[in-house]
């Protein structure tokens, strides 16, 4: 979560907001985001934390104040022995047993224990032993997929009504990666997102702390699985898995958000590969040659001879180009610019949202970053579901709806 290094130190001492010098191996230096975050975990918890303030607005606090701050709390401790506990003594534990899981990386078969754990604690619903994917318990029984189990109760019917706008009729592989398959993180934006769009003025909140300043005016419209149309942009089929509009100064912005849970990279497709690795004149190769996100190191070599196009790196590279494109969309129709369409925008972030505990991603993004230009880091975040809990504790109202929402949230994904 904190940074972790300071480039190009040329000071031993720094000074605190009393104008006091003290030693920096006592203090740690945060992004805007981190003081946010902990700010409000240490008031929950009671302890001090005291956020000082450094040259280029930098941020910092002691680290003796910092390592006072539980981060594994009561609730999430007693949250870890209940499922060991009914791990060992549940009448279905044979589905945690070891050979079970061999083909599992260790956050994967975590995390399939805990959706597991929740199906039969939670959900309180059965499991099909002899389902090919139902056995291994964090899959729902067809009736139970249907009812909307997968699915917050507390805002499921409106998350039922919009599945049935955004897809009029779903294959059975889709529906059951929805609406049955616990693990996959396709459900997650829509218990994340959906919500949200019931306060506009909180989310905007949450979304311009992710960002790092008050850039959004108004949130206008949160969509699930959206994206502009393809011709305009990159020609493909990429989209955003949330994308949140909004008005800044008058104009339009937009956020994609890419989900993940326990996903790594992908293997790229054949037509994929033709458009990426062969075709310097796609749309790919356009925009990011274009779009003025990448280092120049980056941006003048083909698309095949960078990173960008590795398995790991290539969907968030896709995410965050795509959004860049509707902003060239924009700036290219300038003497127009009243004439904003859905794939039109004046400027663009793109947030991966992804659990603390997945180590890829925690080594993957770091990794993007250097890729990017100093435009291109500006407009690129990361938040852990673990953070972004916080935050909407802060920002979302205390009716009940929301907060049986955010415990919701902090009950089912993070570890």
């Amino acid at each position: 979560m904190m940074e972790k290094e300071v480039n190009n130190k040329d000071w031993a001492l720094i000074r605190n907001d009393n104008g006091e010098w003290i030693s920096e191996e006592h203090a740690v230096f945060l992004t805007p985001l981190d003081a946010t975050v902990l700010k409000a975990r240490a008031g929950q918890q009671g302890k001090p934390l005291d956020i000082q303030h450094w040259v280029e607005g930098r941020l910092w606090c002691y680290r003796n104040q910092l390592e006072s701050i539980d981060f594994s709390t009561q609730e999430q401790a007693n949250r870890k022995l209940k499922i060991r506990k009914t791990m060992t003594e549940s009448k279905e534990a044979y589905y945690h047993c070891e050979s079970i899981y061999k083909n599992d990386k260790p956050f994967k078969r975590a995390a399939r224990s805990k959706q597991s754990w929740f199906r039969e604690e939670y959900l309180k619903v059965g499991f099909d032993p002899s389902h090919k994917k139902g056995k291994y318990g964090a899959f729902l029984l067809p009736e139970d997929a249907e009812a909307g189990l997968n699915f917050f109760e507390g805002f499921r019917a409106e998350i039922l009504r919009l599945i049935q706008e955004r897809y009029h009729k779903l294959t059975g592989e889709r529906h059951d990666e929805l609406f049955a398959n616990m693990l996959r993180s396709e459900h997650i934006p829509w218990n994340v997102f959906v919500p949200m769009r019931e306060n506009f003025q909180a989310a905007a909140k949450v979304f311009n702390d992710i960002i790092g300043k008050p850039i959004i005016d108004e949130i206008t419209d949160i969509r699930i699985e959206w994206a502009p149309d393809k011709k305009h942009c990159l020609n493909d089929n990429t989209s955003f898995d949330a994308y949140i509009e909004f008005k800044h100064d008058g104009q339009l912005g937009g956020i994609g958000v890419e989900v993940k849970y326990t996903e790594e990279g992908y293997p790229i497709g054949k037509k994929e590969y033709s458009e990426v690795m062969e075709n310097e004149q796609s749309q790919y190769a356009l925009v990011t040659r274009n779009c003025g996100l990448f280092k120049q190191s980056i941006a003048d070599k083909p698309i095949r001879e960078t990173s960008l196009c590795k398995d790991e790196f290539r969907q968030i590279w896709r995410n965050h180009i795509l959004g860049e494109s509707m902003v060239m969309n924009w700036k290219n129709h300038l003497p127009c610019k009243s004439i904003v369409g859905d794939y039109m925008l004046e400027r663009f972030y793109s947030i991966t949202l992804y659990p603390n505990g997945n180590p890829h991603f925690n080594s993957v993004l770091p990794k993007y970053k250097e890729f990017l230009s100093e435009y291109g880091a500006s407009t690129f975040r990361a938040i852990t579901f673990e953070s972004l809990i916080d935050l909407l504790r802060i920002h979302f109202p205390k009716e009940a709806k929301f907060q049986d929402w955010i415990k919701y949230l902090q009950i089912r994904y993070p570890f």
